[in-house]
């Protein structure tokens, strides 16, 4: 009889302990599970918050491009107009310092309006050309007349023409002298541009060619004009007449 009091006894212990165990168990997975779940929850927050991130990260790269964008659209529109404006601050000096030359004298050789209208009158020497010529300039545009003065039977007859002041690079002329009629070199660096008759007989000057300005030898004002009266050697055609204010 008490041995088998005994043995239900240890039944019911073990019966215990079995619960025990499988409680325990059960516990163990219950919690697992659970802590699985959380993970989850926390793996999807994580890539739900770096997708955000991404999104943001995309979203301020996009805005930060546009931006740059924008910022070098604005520079080159504003480099573009300091181009503009600097080219026409340069068009506007060229200009400027065209119409100065025009009547200055600014090569070596130049003669200035100034200096041509302070002589005026220039005479001729020899047959078969003019008396005199007459130059008058503006000073500030460079537009002038040449007045040529022949001697005819009937008296003086003037023809009167429209030229123009100009200022050119150095170049060489050959002229025959005023003094002796001697061919020498000189360089000069302002001509005087016949433009077309004004008034009185053209006397074909105006198809002979223009005029030079430069200073002689004695410190005063030379014009080379062409040789008018034409009674040159063929290797002479080039050689034109240098006058002076006597």
């Amino acid at each position: 009889m008490q041995r088998q009091q005994h043995q239900k006894s240890n039944s019911k212990w073990w019966l215990i302990a079995f619960v025990v165990i499988l409680v325990a168990v059960g516990g163990y997975f219950v919690g697992k599970a659970m802590n699985g779940g959380s993970e989850n929850e926390n793996t999807a927050s994580n890539a739900s918050s770096s997708t955000s991130s991404a999104e943001r990260r995309d979203s301020d790269d996009t805005t930060s491009s546009n931006s740059t964008s924008e910022h070098h659209a604005s520079m080159m529109s504003r480099h573009s107009g300091m181009m503009s404006d600097h080219s026409s601050m340069m068009n506007n000096d060229h200009s400027s310092s065209k119409n100065n030359d025009t009547t200055t004298a600014v090569g070596p050789y130049s003669v200035s309006t100034e200096s041509m209208n302070a002589v005026s009158s220039f005479q001729y020497r020899g047959v078969n050309v003019p008396a005199s010529l007459d130059l008058s300039f503006n000073n500030q545009s460079g537009a002038g007349t040449a007045t040529f003065t022949w001697r005819g039977s009937d008296g003086s007859q003037p023809a009167v023409y429209n030229v123009m002041y100009e200022e050119i690079p150095t170049t060489p002329i050959r002229v025959f002298g005023a003094s002796n009629n001697a061919v020498r070199t000189v360089k000069v660096n302002t001509r005087i541009h016949i433009e077309g008759l004004k008034s009185g007989d053209s006397s074909e000057i105006d198809t002979a060619g223009d005029l030079y300005a430069f200073k002689n030898r004695d410190g005063g004002i030379s014009i080379a004009t062409p040789n008018y009266s034409g009674n040159v050697e063929p290797d002479e055609y080039d050689v034109m007449q240098e006058i002076v204010h006597r």
